[in-house]
């Protein structure tokens, strides 16, 4: 005979696969088979005949009721429904357990809606499925529901663990090993309950989306949740995208977090550039953060930046600084005066030098430009800088300007 979905004889015989109408397509058989499969190997009960018959609302609220007879007594849930052949989504969906009195259960509704992305534009057949409990004797009925393209019942795809839905993943992304939608994993949106991302990954802007990804480590994007960069790392920014990179170290630019240089390395100024750089030393340049030069040390013009050096600034008698070789005695001292250090500092009428004498000495006044014993007060240094001062009488020239550190 030709006909559209299972049968079975007289006796309910559903054992032999022979009595299933061939012209029933594959298709629709692969949902059942491992039901039925179950039942070969379980037995079909001799004496049950089950059968159910249901109905479908056309319009909201969406509902399917199903009533069933024939089933096993023994037990209060005596029958398995589930929805079988949508042609888009899940090809199953389990719609619960029945509960029957006496092998019969009247009026189960299983209510439904749509996942997100459906259009209903007609009807569909799809098959009623009860599987008896506990013998797993079979009922089918074919009932006509609403549906189009794009349409799976809500809760049966889309959620985390979830194959997609015709419309794609409603929560996270489609894994690429398992296809079901996934969260937390590479490139994938961050999971919305339990950790965000999965271990060794952390959440990242790409572009104006969070996902999850390797981040913090160098040449990768700041991470946006914990520290944006491994320590001793710093967002800088390449091209149009932020990268973390080095920081602290020679040559490199001080963190904005943490410690901005190693131990030894102080911020220095190179051009429109901060980097971290040995400084304060003899003849190295001056630190921008902290004492500019070492104690002993003084600033000084070297071509067009200035350095540190103990060579400039001091009077006779000045405890030696070590590596000076003017000095002598015991304890060593300078034997001779030293030039006032000079600097450069930029005025209205452009650049112009600034001499300082240190370590309580000042410039000489006969007009010798050299560091003299201060005799006058306490004051630990002399400059010619008129700033600060009012109506200067020089600029530039090596003579007494102003006082400094002079203490209380």
């Amino acid at each position: 005979m030709k006909c559209t979905e299972p049968s079975w004889d007289a006796n309910g015989d559903y054992c032999g696969f022979i009595r299933i109408c061939s012209e029933w397509t594959a298709m629709k058989l692969l949902p059942v088979i491992p039901l039925l499969l179950a039942g070969l190997l379980a037995g079909c009960s001799a004496t049950l005949m089950p059968a159910i018959k249901a109905k479908a609302a056309a319009t909201a609220p969406y509902l399917v009721v199903v009533n069933g007879a024939g089933f096993s007594h023994t037990t209060p849930s005596c029958a398995r429904l589930s929805v079988l052949g949508m042609p888009s989504g899940p090809p199953a969906a389990s719609m619960g357990m029945a509960p029957c009195t006496n092998g019969t259960f009247q009026e189960f509704t299983w209510r439904y809606s749509y996942a997100a992305g459906c259009t209903l534009t007609g009807s569909q057949a799809i098959q009623v499925l009860a599987i008896d409990n506990p013998t797993f004797d079979p009922a089918v009925a074919t009932v006509s529901i609403p549906w189009g393209p794009g349409c799976a019942f809500a809760g049966t795809c889309g959620a985390i663990g979830q194959n997609p839905c015709p419309s794609g993943c409603l929560q996270g992304s489609p894994d690429t090993r398992s296809g079901n939608c996934s969260c937390g994993a590479q490139g994938q949106p961050p999971c919305t309950t339990g950790n965000a991302c999965q271990q060794g990954l952390n959440t990242l802007l790409q572009g104006s989306t969070t996902i999850c990804g390797a981040c913090g480590a160098q040449g990768q994007p700041p991470c946006t949740t914990g520290a944006a960069c491994l320590p001793f790392m710093d967002p800088q920014l390449r091209g149009s995208a932020a990268l973390c990179e080095p920081c602290s170290n020679q040559g490199q630019p001080p963190c904005a977090t943490g410690i901005a240089c190693l131990a030894g390395l102080n911020p220095l100024q190179q051009g429109s550039t901060t980097i971290c750089a040995a400084c304060g030393g003899e003849g190295q340049p001056l630190c921008t953060t902290g004492s500019a030069c070492q104690a002993g040390l003084n600033p000084q013009q070297k071509g067009s930046g200035v350095a540190c050096t103990a060579s400039c600034g001091y009077t006779q008698g000045t405890s030696c600084p070590p590596g000076i070789g003017s000095c002598g005695g015991m304890p060593s001292t300078l034997e001779l005066p030293d030039s006032p250090c000079v600097t450069q500092q930029r005025t209205s009428q452009g650049q112009i030098a600034i001499y300082t004498c240190y370590g309580h000495s000042l410039i000489d006044p006969s007009g010798s430009c050299t560091c003299v014993p201060n005799t006058v007060n306490s004051c630990q240094e002399d400059t010619s800088s008129t700033t600060g001062i009012l109506n200067p009488t020089s600029q530039g020239a090596c003579i007494h300007a102003q006082y400094l550190s002079c203490g209380n």
